[in-house]
């Protein structure tokens, strides 16, 4: 929920506390403040503004370490007024002169990367791209199946199940490109190559090809990174109706059904800041 204390506690439970230690120490580094929210938070527009008039107001911190709890987890974000209120969240930050660091974020780092932070960080396994608290509290001793392996493929903008590779190899054409190749993917192609979220080929591959799209975005600034968002968001909706029209259905978890609602959250939040 949204707790009406939330600031007085954590100004009293730990930020004056840390400052004073930091003070007592001499120690000039940059501070980060980390803050834990949750999308309701961020979504009330009454309650992010109290938020950011708070930590605006800390004179001694240099920037937040955002790190925000989703209550429905979906593997992609779908939810438009929390990603536009993000947006405009991290937005006013920076506005701010302060650094951001976004924590636990997934393939929407490409999105967010409109409010400009000064720094995405996009997990291995899924549960450090999603932030939940249940992952800190004690667990029985049942046995947890692990989550299905899946390959990142960028023109999709989206990790899609494995078992998808061979009808999509058989619905495409080699010249098409459609694959990120590099020696990541030449292992995980090899015909014996056995599947499995615990491989690191997997891993290397999604921070190798997404991390060169992130670096790409990264010497854009405003509208013309809008623009370019936009057109790798169009893009994958293409492809994933080319795919479709080829007989390629894709499950919930591996299809295009984020990208209508990242477009729109971009589109607003253009709108919000004169780029279109």
């Amino acid at each position: 929920g949204m707790p009406t204390t939330y600031m007085e506690d954590q100004q009293e439970l730990f930020i004056n506390p840390f400052l004073k230690a930091i003070i007592d120490m001499g120690i000039k580094r940059k501070i980060l403040l980390q803050l834990v929210l949750n999308d309701d938070m961020i979504k009330d527009e009454e309650y992010s503004s109290d938020i950011l008039n708070w930590v605006t107001g800390i004179t001694e911190i240099d920037g937040v370490y955002l790190i925000v709890e989703r209550s429905l987890t979906p593997k992609q974000v779908k939810d438009i007024d929390y990603l536009y209120s993000l947006l405009r969240f991290v937005d006013i930050l920076r506005l701010n002169n302060l650094d951001v660091v976004i924590g636990y974020v997934n393939i929407e780092a490409i999105l967010l990367s409109l409010a400009d932070p000064s720094i995405v960080t996009i997990g291995s396994y899924e549960n450090t791209r999603m932030f939940n608290i249940r992952a800190f509290e004690a667990s029985d001793d049942r046995e947890i199946t692990g989550p299905t392996p899946r390959l990142y493929i960028s023109r999709l903008l989206q990790c899609v199940d494995y078992r998808y590779i061979g009808a999509i190899i058989r619905a495409t054409d080699d010249k098409e490109d459609f694959f990120d190749k590099n020696k990541y993917q030449s292992i995980m192609f090899e015909p014996n190559y056995k599947w499995h979220f615990t491989k690191p080929e997997i891993y290397k591959h999604l921070f190798l090809v997404f991390g060169k799209q992130l670096e790409d975005l990264s010497g854009l600034e405003g509208r013309e990174r809008y623009i370019k968002v936009a057109e790798l968001i169009k893009s994958a909706m293409n492809d994933y109706s080319m795919l479709e029209e080829r007989g390629v259905v894709f499950d919930e978890n591996s299809d295009g059904s984020h990208l209508p609602i990242w477009l729109t959250a971009a589109n607003q939040f253009a709108k919000h800041k004169g780029w279109r």
